[in-house]
């Protein structure tokens, strides 16, 4: 017999790996039933992630995900109601008409999952409903279930040697076991989770625990799960919340977190207030992301749907209550109900709201394939997630930048500025649509397009160039755009920072407003100065990022541009100074320089400063790569170290950061402006630790300048003084680098 073994995570269910070998397709979608067959599959370098949802409702938090955020996730929704499935399958969208209870989170199908959203109703929480959720009794069952959620999955921790138990343990009394601590693995079944729910006042309370019993499934069995949203009334009680993010907590999950928002502040044109629970795996959520960086302008009812001033909706007919019976469409509508069916307009009793009205308020744009009765429509309304929300919260939680696409759309739907408006042009400026093909350099535009990277943005300022026709990949084929280089600053170089790429066909925005004088029109040229001398730089706080190899001689670089540059002082950075202070303060033992015992980090770079003791200390360097890589950015977060830098810069000041190793580093700088060179160095020694992910994870990039340092110091500072020239005045192109 084989020895018992315990475990921590993807391991501990029962173990599913059928042979699909030689298997006929319908023989893989009996195996993967209802999920995708090709969900059996690991999935190619390059596809979206597989992402589960449950009570996915018609489709707006996918909305926000798809045509808000312009996210790609491989998503299958679950929903009861054929209704909702129908208007979410019409829209383009994966459904499973079922029981979310009556499917199993250990279908192999699922093993690659890597999202999990749940946003189970909520009726039974809200004041609108009964709020049997409230109920200290069903609350108190409620939490019974999220233990026993843990037990079905990962059982019980037991350490290693005998317990308090012995003798009656199943585990340390068993002669098979290897005498190891970890989890003991499933105890119970999911009914068994799910029976006592069926002591509750009302069964839908239950529902939110299959957020624990399939994320704890998924973690358990396989490990793949990476992150978890959920969406919940915002009466939910902190207690539950609570109960929730401890299990999460003692499976080993590094984050769960969870804020009430309401979704006016977010450009709805009404008040829907609920609670999102995020929560990531091996990585920190970082809640500030949901704050906008400038405040979404309000929107009206009125202005939403066009209609005049003054009107007020009636929404209880002639009853009167308490709250009073009617709101102004003059502000942001109250939450939206199924109800929303009835009203109308206190002067005219006929003039009720269509569908589209209704959905509008929402934020779902005119069309949305809605299915089912008047009744069915409307409840799917009520209850959705509104597609503004879904940007914001799973942009946040994914890292994907949510403002510009969320003001784009909400430009689209509701007539916003697609871009914050400075105060003192609030008054002043007036826009009217231009073609793309009239524009001339030194007019003002906002224009909404992609950049470098293929983001959306909204850039407003002036053109600094006239309008360039290319022809680019765009979603995959090569096609004819038009880009725009657009700044606030009318003198600025047209350069890959300021430049947005549109298609012939789309519209910018013409901003009429007092216009300096026109200057010439420019365009980015890739000459470069062949003088012996370096080039004269123009006045400004330059940012430059330096990568390389280790030894590659990017501080060498920084000495010698800072001796050369007789115009500007220059702040050397690196993204491993922070690092540097947190193990400092850490302080862990080392090997010393001077003697074979080992002494305190800081005591040996006190005496002999961290070049030397990196030089010195054999496992110094790896363990600089593992605390600023495994230990910071995969527990803190990729921009931990980011973050952490530019807090501590002068903002003025002209900065040479010289440890660029990281593409979302590489893309920090070049956001603000600056340009990322990578120094090669034909004869460089090989190092310990060159295939850590820090040493390789540039390959590839495409860098703003690729130089050799070949020569002296003073012949590799004058190349970078070069190199920083050409960008200042617009004339540095990238340079594709392979390997």
């Amino acid at each position: 017999m084989s020895l018992i073994r315990l475990d921590t995570a993807g391991a501990l269910g029962p173990r599913i790996e059928p042979d699909l070998t030689g298997r006929s397709q319908e023989e893989l979608e009996a195996i993967a039933a209802p999920f995708p067959a090709r969900w059996l599959f690991e999935p190619e370098p390059g596809e979206p992630d597989r992402v589960v949802y449950l009570f996915c409702g018609p489709g707006g938090l996918e909305v926000g995900i798809r045509d808000v955020l312009g996210l790609q996730l491989d998503i299958v929704g679950v929903e009861l109601n054929r209704d909702a499935s129908a208007t979410a399958t019409t829209a383009g969208f994966q459904r499973i008409t079922m029981d979310v209870r009556d499917l199993d989170p250990w279908n192999p199908a699922l093993r690659w999952v890597r999202g999990l959203i749940v946003t189970a109703p909520c009726q039974c929480w809200t004041p609108a409903g009964k709020r049997a959720g409230q109920d200290p009794r069903n609350q108190e069952l409620l939490l019974d279930v999220f233990t026993m959620a843990f037990e079905a999955t990962f059982g019980h921790w037991h350490d290693s040697g005998p317990c308090e138990w012995e003798g009656e343990c199943l585990i340390c009394g068993n002669p098979d076991w290897d005498g190891y601590s970890g989890f003991t693995g499933p105890l119970l079944t999911f009914d068994e989770v799910r029976s006592p729910i069926a002591d509750m006042t009302d069964e839908r309370i239950g529902l939110i625990a299959e957020v624990l019993i399939w994320s704890l499934a998924l973690t358990a069995q396989w490990d793949n799960l990476r992150w978890l949203a959920m969406e919940q009334s915002s009466a939910l009680p902190e207690s539950i919340l609570d109960g929730i993010r401890e299990e999460l907590w003692s499976a080993d999950w590094c984050s769960a977190e969870y804020r009430v928002l309401d979704a006016v502040d977010y450009g709805l044109a009404s008040r829907r207030k609920r609670v999102f629970l995020m929560a990531a795996r091996h990585s920190y959520v970082d809640m500030e992301a949901l704050t906008p960086k400038e405040p979404i302008p309000t929107t009206t009812a009125a202005e939403a749907l066009g209609w005049p001033e003054g009107i007020r909706v009636n929404t209880r007919g002639v009853r009167k209550t308490a709250g009073g019976n009617c709101w102004s469409a003059d502000k942001p509508a109250t939450g939206i109900t199924s109800k929303i069916r009835g009203w109308y307009w206190e002067h005219d009793k006929d003039r009720r709201f269509s569908l589209d009205e209704a959905a509008l308020l929402v934020g779902f744009r005119p069309g949305y394939p809605w299915t089912g009765s008047r009744s069915s429509c409307t409840q799917q309304i009520g209850d959705v997630v509104a597609p503004p929300m879904g940007c914001a919260v799973m942009g946040a939680l994914l890292g994907v930048p949510w403002e510009p696409p969320l003001r784009t759309y909400l430009a689209e739907i509701y007539n916003h500025p697609a871009a914050p408006v400075a105060a003192n042009e609030k008054k002043d400026t007036v826009t009217m649509k231009a073609k793309l093909t009239d524009l001339k350099a030194g007019q003002k535009v906002r224009a909404v397009g992609r950049d470098t990277r293929g983001h959306t943005v909204t850039r407003e300022g002036y053109l600094v160039a006239d309008p360039m026709h290319k022809t680019a990949a765009w979603d995959g084929t090569r096609t004819k755009v038009i880009r725009l280089h657009v700044d606030p600053r009318l003198e600025a170089a047209p350069t890959r920072q300021n430049w947005v790429t549109t298609l012939p066909e789309w519209e910018v925005e013409l901003l009429e407003a007092p216009m300096p004088d026109p200057i010439p029109a420019r365009a980015p040229d890739t000459e470069q100065s062949t003088q012996d001398e370096p080039p004269t730089v123009r006045p400004a706080a330059p940012l430059i990022g330096i990568a390389g190899a280790a030894r590659a001689g990017k501080d060498t670089a920084a000495q010698a541009l800072a001796a050369l540059d007789g115009e500007r002082t220059w702040q050397r950075r690196a993204f491993a100074d922070p690092m540097k202070r947190f193990l400092y303060a850490l302080n862990p033992m080392i090997d010393t320089v001077e003697t074979a015992e080992p002494d305190g980090l800081a005591q040996e770079v006190d005496k002999h400063g961290w070049e030397r003791v990196k030089d010195f200390s054999w496992d110094l360097r790896g363990l600089m790569q593992r605390c600023g890589t495994e230990a910071g950015r995969t527990v803190l977060g990729e921009d931990v170290w980011v973050r952490a830098l530019f807090n501590d810069l002068e903002p003025d000041a002209p900065t040479v950061i010289t440890d660029v190793r990281f593409p979302n580093e590489a893309e920090e700088i070049r956001k603000r402006g600056g340009i990322v060179i990578k120094l090669v160095r034909p004869d460089q020694p090989a190092i310990r630790e060159a295939s850590h992910s820090s040493e390789t994870a540039l390959d590839g990039w495409d860098f703003d300048a690729v130089l050799e340092n070949t020569g002296s110091p003073e012949e590799l500072g004058r190349e970078v003084l070069r190199v920083i020239s050409a960008h200042l005045n617009g004339k540095l192109e990238p340079v594709p680098m392979k390997g």
